[in-house]
């Protein structure tokens, strides 16, 4: 409103003039505004250059800082392949120090077996050279014992040929007083015959004391016994006892047992021909009995009415000796103690391997274990004693046709007790545990007659403990008995 006014009041020119001034001033204002405009974009874009340099320069910073960071990180990546290769170069090295350490260890342990091998070695030179001494040293004791025996069996030979020589010298010398008693006979008989005939009496037999113990009261009985027939002619200090020292010449009653108080077991310590010959003569004067021996020493049972005379010839031979059984009744007596009549807790026999049983409880055994196991056990009667006692054999079998067949005896001597004992145990174990035995043990045919001497066994029982034989009729004057072992077919 107030340009309308003044243009109403200003005169042309000086509106001209006015609007002259007023475009410059507008054109200087656009002009200003232009140069302001150019200005300001002048310093826009110094200022995006500079902020693009700045963004440049950051850029560079942080390529830079990248290119640092990566640098670092290489370093770091070369300082950790730097670590990385020392330490597997440690590695190798303690690798190597390993290995050097085992090979070091592996040649110690070479070396120590080869000492041990070397050591085993020494050691078994040593063991052979004392095993080659041993073989020498017992090659010398084997010369050495049969140098022994032979000089055993030359005295031996010597004693016997002694012994021959002077029981043919007195069978000469009795030849010949019979011969010299029949001449004087047959001249006296020849002179007159009212005259009473001369007689040389014949030698009387030896008078053997035996005292048998009756269960009521103990009687001595004295039986006379022929020197000859009793006697034991072998004088050999192995020869076993006499068998019929302390026999009867009948039979004895079973309510009789003969009683060997007194008798006294002496062993005797030899070493020489001359000693040997002592013993001898004491056995052939009935004064001893043999119980066995050897080139060293010799078991004898004394009688007690000869136990001075025997010390005294020991004394004057200067023989040693002990004595083992000071009384051999007593020994006997303890021997085998009284059996419980009651059955044992099995029942069915009597047997408890604890004493020596008599031959009834024996046999009632095998008959109570045929019953008990008729699959495995069969039980026969191979024939009779001569006092009619059977002989049984038990067989134990699984029943296979391929076992083989052992056979076992016992009781062939009759005063072996054991021997019966040891068979009819090893019945109790087979029929008991025959399935738990190895198949070399079941896969077997077991024959067993635990009893063969079933007569002689009682009489050793109810007479005489010492007694050996069977109780067959002799067939040599009234000698009772056969050692069945010596009379195989």
């Amino acid at each position: 409103m107030d340009s309308d006014s003044d243009l109403e009041v200003l005169t042309p020119p000086e509106i001209r003039e006015t609007e002259k001034q007023t475009i410059d001033t507008q054109r200087l204002t656009e002009t200003d505004k232009d140069i302001q405009i150019h200005t300001d974009t002048y310093r826009y874009r110094q200022r995006q250059t500079d902020t693009d340099r700045d963004r440049q320069r950051q850029t560079e910073t942080d390529r830079d800082r990248q290119r640092q960071t990566e640098t670092d990180r290489d370093r770091q990546r070369q300082t950790e392949t730097d670590r990385d290769r020392q330490r597997q170069t440690e590695t190798d090295r303690d690798r190597q120090r390993q290995t050097e350490t085992d090979r070091d260890r592996q040649r110690q342990t070479e070396t120590d077996r080869d000492r041990q091998r070397q050591t085993e070695t020494d050691r078994d030179r040593q063991r052979q050279t004392e095993t080659d001494r041993d073989r020498q040293r017992q090659t010398e004791t084997d010369r050495d014992r049969q140098r022994q025996t032979e000089t055993a069996r030359d005295r031996q030979r010597q004693t016997e040929t002694d012994s021959y020589t002077q029981r043919h010298t007195e069978t000469l010398d009795r030849q010949k007083h019979k011969e010299v008693d029949r001449e004087i006979k047959r001249d006296t008989q020849r002179k007159s015959d009212e005259e009473v005939p001369f007689e040389i009496e014949e030698p009387e037999p030896v008078l053997k004391n035996i005292e048998y113990q009756d269960e009521s009261n103990s009687t001595n009985v004295e039986t006379a016994v022929d020197e000859e027939i009793v006697g034991n002619a072998d004088t050999t200090v192995n020869a076993e006892i006499a068998e019929n020292a302390t026999e009867t010449t009948s039979d004895a009653e079973p309510s009789l047992r003969v009683s060997y108080t007194g008798n006294q077991l002496w062993k005797t310590f030899v070493g020489s021909t001359e000693e040997l010959r002592v013993i001898s003569n004491l056995k052939r004067e009935k004064d001893i009995s043999t119980w066995g021996g050897n080139h060293s020493c010799v078991d004898i049972l004394v009688k007690p009415e000869s136990l001075e005379k025997v010390s005294n010839a020991l004394s004057k031979g200067n023989i040693k000796y002990e004595i083992v059984i000071k009384d051999l009744q007593k020994a006997i007596d303890e021997e085998n103690p009284p059996v419980n009549e009651e059955t044992n807790d099995r029942k069915g026999y009597r047997l408890t391997w604890k004493a020596y049983h008599g031959w009834t409880d024996i046999h009632s055994y095998l008959d109570y274990v045929a019953e008990t196991y008729p699959d495995l056990c069969t039980l026969r009667t191979i024939g009779q004693s001569v006092e009619g006692k059977p002989i049984k054999v038990l067989k134990i079998s699984n029943g296979k046709p391929s076992n083989k067949a052992v056979w076992i005896d016992g009781g062939i001597h009759a005063r072996e007790w054991i021997s019966p004992a040891t068979a009819t145990y090893l019945i109790n174990h087979l029929v008991s545990n025959l399935e738990n035995e190895p198949p070399y043990m079941r896969e077997i045919d077991w024959y067993f007659a635990p009893l063969l001497n079933p007569d002689g066994y009682e009489y050793s029982h109810k007479v005489d403990r010492l007694w050996r034989k069977n109780r067959g009729g002799g067939g040599l004057g009234n000698c009772r008995g056969t050692d069945l072992n010596r009379n195989f077919g």
